[in-house]
């Protein structure tokens, strides 16, 4: 799974903090499979595919599984500023390798950096792409 998409400003719908808060706990709690991308300021991006954990002090991080020395990616969902969500079908991309895309939550921190996390389902034979 090689793709990388950053959901700015232009795609979904800004939410209130309280339901992204429900919206990442929903993943959490359903141990969902996501690719989090961080887009800093300027053209750095980086991509992770794993499940979204509870960190301490209300941090969230999402790893490739319960391994100690495994990458992870892990942030603050209180320190972001403003929340997006958006439905894969607004996406425009569809499926991609053996997964699709289902939705996109975004935080938004004010030095213009965002964590999108995309929530994948695996696609069987005879779904469309």
């Amino acid at each position: 799974m090689g793709m990388v998409i950053a959901m700015g400003s232009g795609i979904g719908k800004d939410i209130p903090a309280q339901e992204a808060a429900e919206l990442l706990r929903k993943l959490i709690v359903d141990r969902a499979i996501v690719q989090a991308v961080f887009t800093g300021s300027g053209s750095l991006t980086a991509a992770l595919i794993g499940v979204v954990y509870p960190a301490p002090g209300g941090t969230a991080m999402v790893k490739p599984g319960q391994k100690q020395a495994q990458p992870v990616l892990r942030f603050d969902p209180s320190a972001a500023t403003s929340f997006r969500v958006s439905e894969g079908r607004e996406l425009f991309i569809g499926s991609f390798q053996d997964h699709r895309v289902n939705s996109a939550l975004s935080f938004c921190y004010p030095d213009k950096t965002y964590v999108t996390l995309l929530e994948l389902s695996p696609v069987t034979p005879g779904d469309e792409a």
